[in-house]
């Protein structure tokens, strides 16, 4: 049964009413539970439609789930074509697309009934699925799964396409798709239909060429979907064209180059110059090709330049192609993959081509050749050594030849990549064809049918001969391609087929030294030979080697010695591996030589050995508990490791008892303790967690139950009582028991050390930071402390001596903020940091003002030094004082993110255009003064996509004329670098007169603006017409902000005061009444909204203050006049007058129908402080609550 066939709707019967559980009214499990029920090939489709009959809740959700990815037509065809012959039902309608892999064919009907000619068609149902769908395959890849095609009694796909093209459906058929994979052969004439504006992936591969339309239909195609970022683009031969074929390629490539904003491509250019003219693509990422010798000759050397590539993968037919191609890349991108389909192995070109491979710093790399031919052996290490240079991650070699590594080869690759995270050498003969001598077909038993062939020797590096004993016969079903299942029996591997001497052979020692010397590796598929068992027999093979990242393998290829020995190896190494068989193991892809009888054997043992571990004496080896006479079983739901992950992240978002539930789990269940360990401790706020398991496990005997309460208790309200006596320590031992702070420290991810999530700190009970930090040291613990700490947010003010202890080579986040200079300890400090933590992607570091320093330039120049050391350096957050701390930022090619706090001695003359980010997507700064943030932009050579500006000096007044400067230079190279993302935050800036905002923002409106906000404390002036040209102005607009943050007016009303004079003594006194409405004096009303939607179809959040008082022709039944917006779920309105909130009601739900919230995203917090009329707006939104109640 289908995992969507579980019970999902939970009901509470109370009397006659059933009530859904509030749990499935959360989107964030709605959500869950339909990828689940998605995922279910067999019943998911329809659970779906069963869900859309019958629950009106989730009912929508339903219906876009299940309409949003189609492969086929058929059933938005079938809707036109019922609905205009016989009337058709929702509830026929969910039946076409749930039965889409129904295993067997719809009955034809025995009449067609004749359409209707004497209307206009009737669209309304195809309308009311259209918009749901968001991908659509024609590739007939998934249609191979159904029997339904294979009949007559459905139409085809050009006749479903012509369907919808004869009732003259408005282009595009499908406006919000973003996927299409198109029919092999399709006409490219007939996809314009199904192209829009929205879409993103576009698949077309098996196209012929032909002379006259498919010149013609490509041209097209870069006009009907700008917003292409992945295509796939696969032109085959092409017969009879009288034009030279690198004519025809260099047309495709043009076509291809039209879409400047491709990151992903898979083509198969047939000449060299449609290879150059990729070249023409800036943001492309990820690079696959198909190519032969044709594509890449007298390409010259480093001719091919793609600045923004990080995979490349491609196919060729020779080695001598594949180094043509590598030797005209310019640099290596960080992952390569290389398929080489018909050569003859040859050493020398194997090593010309990885020395091409190897000239930048390479990542991942998978080189396959299935189809290589070579006679002798190859040695792996040999192979790979011009890869040594390089810092490997991933490394996948498939080869078609005997490949040969010993020990002491492995040894070297793994001390040449130690940040190796997956290695996988694969022998991909096929298997040999040899009959066993055991048994001989026809004559031994002459009914039986013919035997399948006994399995090739070992894969992978040759292995020595090794006694092995007699095996029981085993059954084994083999159902083979050429006939029915055939039975037969299969003696030991060695028994039938003997290996001869081996060259080397790779051991568990080899395997002990690659996880020594690669700590991060978490899967291998590696030929280890484990009947060599020498040397390996005590209770610790591996000598303190243990690697808790593997949980899979791939080892069912090997011989097997002692299962119990082999077991006892793994378990102590590799004590988190789970399944041998590899990542898949229902594919034998290429085709492994698995030995399944004695590795079951040894699998049931590290199973048994691993229940015994984890049970308490008192329990069972499974997770069943006795409990008032009948058995209690954890659900087997619970043990999905995504379930997990998800449950605990509900768990942790629960401040108030998230905590007191991870560490209960971690008592009383077996199963989830050490993930609740995992998530427990992952995240800390203090030291004194892993202090304590100093202090007390060095006085008194320490628990894990105590040691659980440590943490669970971290954010408890009342301070823990104080123990009337204090135990001495113990002195009586040399060294310190760190056993229990072992077992937790290595848990730790984050550490948070600001003080601001840390409210017991305000009690004299707990130890300072520097106390716990001192605790740490004094006990002369190995560097580092917290080994597996990703990210450290420091304590303000704290000594940086102090803060090397905790740095580790895998810390990637490190916050230092509001630290104040020392002449002599904090350059010392400084220079230390980027030697233990070299890997840093984020980092904030703020230097307050240097007090008794004579030299600041010479003090900022070293903190600029220290920042720069850092070259792999995303996202920034700094505060150069001086002109030469901010030039020496361009020294960070990685740069993406940058937050600056700058004055005006920072940026004082900063010549023109000298500041260069190649990398910069986001910009944000503090600055004193309106002339600051103008220095600051006229130096930036190119704006990012994103800038946001705070401007926060008190005395600063607003200038029109600065603020026209400071736009003009942000949108000055728009054509060029279009701005998507601009915030402007005026808190503090005063000014008499009034802001017109569309004349303020006129510089930015040729930048392609996404997200706007701007909040000031001026009174601007914006009406319909000036919001109608900003919405023309950025049609893509998907957020907008325009809020007036001015202080609330303390101006009591006369009510209020005749109240206090005249009323009760002992009343208490009458909340001050609101200020007036703020916003704009030209108020926005109504149809300057509808404009906006209208222009805007992509907006899905805004928050404007709109008259809604003001209602003159909305009276209608369709006040929005055909315009609406299904994206806009929250907005915020609630700041405005309102007029009838009936009228009002109507007009949201008209032009707003998936609107929820008027209150805008954040409902709590009320900053900027919004005039917020309740009353009115509560009606409103009442009225529309019961509307869609009565709707649905």
């Amino acid at each position: 049964m289908g995992t969507s066939r579980l019970v999902i709707l939970q009901l509470e019967v109370a009397g006659s009413d059933i009530i859904m559980h509030h749990a499935l009214l959360i989107p964030d499990v709605q959500a869950y539970l339909f990828a689940i029920i998605k995922d279910d090939k067999q019943m998911g489709r329809y659970t779906l439609a069963m869900l859309a009959r019958t629950c009106s809740v989730l009912s929508e959700a339903s219906l876009d789930v299940l309409w949003s990815d189609l492969d086929a037509l058929w059933p938005l065809a079938r809707c036109i074509y019922t609905a205009n012959t016989t009337p058709l039902t929702d509830e026929a309608c969910l039946s076409l697309v749930s039965i889409t892999f129904q295993a067997e064919p719809l009955p034809i009907s025995q009449s067609t009934p004749e359409a209707n000619n004497n209307s206009e068609p009737d669209l309304s149902v195809f309308y009311k699925y259209a918009h749901r769908v968001r991908t659509l395959e024609l590739s007939k890849q998934r249609k191979q799964q159904t029997s339904l095609r294979r009949h007559n009694g459905c139409h085809s796909v050009m006749d479903d396409f012509f369907a919808l093209i004869y009732y003259a459906i408005p282009s595009p058929i499908l406006p919000n798709l973003r996927q299409l994979i198109c029919a092999p052969g399709m006409s490219l004439n007939l996809l314009h239909h199904l192209l829009n504006p929205n879409l993103r992936s576009l698949t077309i591969y098996r196209h012929r060429w032909t002379q006259e339309s498919t010149q013609f239909a490509l041209n097209k195609l870069p006009g009907l979907c700008p917003e292409i970022t992945s295509l796939t683009l696969q032109i085959l031969a092409w017969d009879g064209y009288p034009e030279p074929e690198s004519l025809v390629q260099s047309y495709i490539s043009r076509v291809i180059c039209c879409w400047e904003k491709l990151e992903e491509l898979d083509c198969n250019p047939t000449a060299s110059e449609g290879v150059l003219l990729l070249c023409g693509l800036p943001s492309l990422k990820i690079l696959r090709l198909q190519i032969t010798h044709k594509s890449v000759a007298n390409l010259p050397s480093h001719s091919l330049t793609f600045p923004s590539l990080h995979t490349l993968q491609f196919k060729c037919d020779s080695l001598e192609t594949a180094i043509a191609l590598m030797g005209a890349i310019k640099s290596s991108p960080k992952s390569v993959a290389i398929d080489v389909y018909v050569s003859h192995y040859s050493s020398e070109l194997v090593g010309v081509l990885l020395h091409l491979v190897s000239r930048h710093k390479l990542q991942y790399f998978s080189m396959n050749f299935p189809c290589v031919m070579g006679a002798d052996s190859v040695n792996v290490s040999d192979m790979l050594r011009p890869l040594f240079p390089c810092e490997l991650r991933i490394l996948r070699i498939v080869m078609t030849l005997q490949l040969t590594l010993g020990d002491d080869g492995l040894r070297i690759m793994a001390a040449a990549w130690p940040r190796l995270e997956k290695l996988e050498l694969i022998d991909s003969r096929p298997q040999v064809l040899v009959s066993s001598p055991l048994f001989i077909p026809g004559l031994d038993h002459p009914n039986q049918p013919p035997q399948p062939p006994p399995p090739m020797p070992p894969a992978g590096s040759i292995q020595a001969t090794q006694p092995q004993l007699p095996q029981p016969p085993a059954q084994v079903n083999t159902n083979l391609p050429f006939g029915p299942a055939i039975y037969t029996e299969l003696h030991s591997p060695d028994q039938i087929f003997r290996v001869g001497p081996g060259l080397h052979a790779t051991t568990f020692h080899g395997l002990i030294s690659l996880l020594g010397l690669c700590p991060r590796l978490h899967y291998f598929d590696l030929n280890i030979d484990a009947s060599k068992l020498d040397g390996l027999q005590g209770d610790k093979p591996g000598g303190g080697v243990c690697n808790r990242l593997v949980k899979r393998a791939k080892l069912m290829d090997l011989p097997v010695g002692d299962p119990e020995v082999v077991a006892r190896i793994l378990l102590n190494i590799l004590p988190e591996l789970d399944s041998l068989s590899g990542e898949n193991a229902l594919s034998l892809d290429p085709p492994h030589h698995v030995t399944l009888h004695r590795w079951l054997a040894v699998h049931q043992i590290m199973v048994d050995s691993k229940q015994r571990t984890n049970s308490s004496p008192s329990a069972a080896t499974t997770p069943h508990q006795q409990a008032s006479g009948s058995d209690i079983v954890m659900h087997h739901a619970l043990l999905i490791p995504d379930v997990q992950v998800y449950l605990f992240a509900i768990i942790r978002d629960d401040k108030q008892m998230g905590r007191y539930t991870l560490a209960m789990l971690a008592r009383t269940c077996s199963v989830l303790s050490e993930a609740s360990l995992d998530v427990l401790w992952s995240d800390l706020d203090a030291l004194w967690p892993l202090a304590r398991c100093i202090y007390t496990a060095n006085t008194t005997p320490l628990t894990d139950e105590a040691c659980l309460s440590l943490v669970s208790i971290t954010f408890q309200a009342e301070p823990l009582p104080i123990p009337q006596s204090i135990p001495e320590a113990n002195n009586n031992t040399v060294e310190s028991d760190l056993s229990v702070f072992y077992k937790y420290a290595h848990r730790v991810r984050t550490l948070d050390l600001s003080g601001q999530r840390r409210f017991l700190r305000r009690n004299n009970v707990y130890h300072s930071v520097i106390d716990d930090v001192f605790a740490l040291i004094s006990c002369a613990m190995p560097f580092p402390i917290l080994p597996n700490l990703r990210q450290l947010i420091w304590a303000p003010g704290m000594s940086l001596d102090l803060l090397c202890h905790l740095l580790n080579p895998h810390l990637v986040s490190l916050k230092i903020s509001t630290h104040r200079w020392s002449p002599e300890s904090t350059p010392f400090a400084l220079n230390k940091i980027p030697g233990l933590c070299p890997e840093i992607t984020s980092l904030t570091l703020q230097i307050l003002a240097l007090d008794g320093y004579p030299e600041p330039e010479l003090a900022q120049n070293c903190i600029s030094r220290v920042i720069c050391s850092w070259e792999k350096l995303e996202e920034l957050d700094c505060n150069p004082t001086t002109r030469e701390g901010v030039l020496r930022l361009c020294g960070l090619p990685s740069l993406r993110i940058l937050r600056l706090q700058v004055n005006s001695q920072s940026v004082a003359n900063l010549p023109l255009h000298s500041l260069s980010f190649p990398s910069l997507h986001t910009l944000q700064f503090e600055v004193d003064s309106l002339e600051t943030a103008v220095a600051l932009m006229g130096a930036i050579k190119s704006s990012p996509k994103s800038v946001a500006i705070d401007v926060y000096a008190g005395g600063s007044r607003h200038s029109p004329e600065l603020v026209e400067v400071l736009l003009h230079l942000i949108g000055r190279d728009a054509s060029h670098h279009k701005l998507q993302y601009f915030s402007m935050n005026f808190p503090c800036v005063l000014g008499a007169d009034p802001v017109n905002v569309c004349d303020m923002l006129r510089p930015l409106f040729l930048c392609d603006l996404r997200i706007l906000r701007l909040a000031m404390t001026l009174r601007f002036i914006l009406g319909d017409d000036h919001l109608r040209m900003m919405a023309a102005a950025w049609p893509r607009l998907e957020k907008l902000e325009l809020i007036d943050s001015r202080p609330r007016v303390l101006i009591p009303s006369p009510q209020l005061v005749l109240s206090e004079v005249l009323g009760p003594p002992n009343q208490p006194p009458q909340p001050l009444p609101p200020m007036p409405p703020a916003g704009s004096i030209q108020a926005i009303t109504f149809h300057g909204l509808i404009s906006l939607l209208e222009l805007c179809p992509r907006l899905h959040y805004f928050d404007l203050a709109i008259d809604a008082s003001k209602l003159n022709g909305l009276q209608r039944d369709k006040p929005g006049g055909g315009v609406f917006n299904r994206l806009v779920r929250r907005a915020r309105l609630i700041d405005s007058p309102v007029g009838d909130p009936e009228v009002v009601a109507r007009i949201l739900l008209d032009i707003l129908p998936e609107l929820d919230s008027l209150t805008g995203e954040n409902a709590l917090l009320q900053e900027p402080p919004h005039n917020v009329v309740y009353q009115e707006w509560l009606a409103v939104h009442q009225i529309m609550v019961a509307s869609k109640h009565a709707t649905t």
